[in-house]
């Protein structure tokens, strides 16, 4: 019981995300309500406690990733790894790329990062690019404990250089235990929210989270101020 109200209080305490304009979506019967839906969606994200931001959707993806750093959670998923590839092949001016990765099986994140970079996908890269191996920072984590588990030396590292984060990791198991479904792919998502808000260099005036699954695709802001 004790355990389960942390977890509420958890998410209490979590910077609030308003997802009130996706709940109600509809599912593709009522084209004028869905288009009632999209202006709605499109003004909420452009407006952050009263104020209307100007939102620049004309600047290039390299121009935005060029010299600044990126957190990326679930690098050695099967997304995650080719979202890496991306970043270094068609992105070489980004930053580094700071990779958590959890500890499995007495493995280190850099020994899982190592073994994630002999998957062939990588092979263009190392046959022309090697030294955009030198970008990537495996950093020891854990998205189902207090801080992401990050030491205080990384917690800061990050906090001060990261401007952007992209979130991939999350149990995909249909058949995962309910409990450990919400701890990994919700509690897990708010700790990084929280992160985020500790973070120096975020591009303002959002914090840009990306959210997928089965039935939809959705761009979800978050407010950046502190």
């Amino acid at each position: 019981m004790d355990n389960r109200c942390t977890r509420k209080e958890e998410l209490k305490n979590t910077s609030e995300v308003d997802c009130s304009v996706y709940a109600d979506y509809p599912r593709g019967r009522n084209k004028t309500l869905q288009t009632h839906h999209k202006q709605t969606e499109k003004q909420h994200m452009a407006k952050t406690n009263g104020i209307i931001h100007t939102v620049n959707m004309s600047c290039k993806v390299e121009d935005v990733y060029s010299n600044r750093c990126v957190l990326l959670t679930g690098s050695t998923g099967f997304l995650g790894k080719v979202l890496v590839e991306k970043l270094l092949w068609a992105l070489p001016s980004v930053g580094q790329l700071f990779l958590l990765i959890r500890p499995v099986n007495d493995m280190t994140p850099k020994e899982r990062l190592d073994k994630v970079l002999q998957d062939p996908l990588f092979d263009r890269i190392r046959e022309n690019k090697p030294h955009l191996f030198n970008k990537l920072l495996p950093i020891s984590g854990d998205l189902m404990e207090n801080n992401l588990g990050l030491n205080h030396h990384d917690m800061q590292k990050i906090c001060d250089q990261v401007s952007i984060v992209i979130h991939s990791a999350a149990t995909v198991k249909f058949d995962e235990k309910l409990r450990d479904a919400i701890e990994m792919n919700v509690i897990g998502t708010t700790r990084l929210i929280a992160l985020c808000h500790k973070m120096k260099k975020l591009i303002p005036p959002y914090i840009p989270l990306h959210f997928v699954n089965k039935y939809q695709l959705a761009n979800l802001y978050v407010s950046s101020r502190r």
